[in-house]
């Protein structure tokens, strides 16, 4: 399963992830130790993408 949010708190058998919802996840270490783990706090940048429906004939002056 994936998870995207800010580790809050590392214990001895589990970590704690506060996750873009709001919710907390416990995450046994044993998972977190086989899992591949991207920390996006070390970029100097984000890329976001983000889809906008347009109609056919939209000008392009409007978009």
């Amino acid at each position: 399963k994936d998870y995207g949010g800010v580790v809050e708190e590392i214990g001895l058998r589990s970590t704690r992830i506060r996750l873009l919802t709001g919710h907390q996840a416990t995450i046994p270490n044993e998972d977190m130790a086989r899992s591949d783990i991207e920390n996006i706090g070390r970029r100097h940048y984000i890329r976001r993408c983000t889809n906008v429906a347009l109609e056919h004939n939209t000008p392009p002056e409007k978009v």
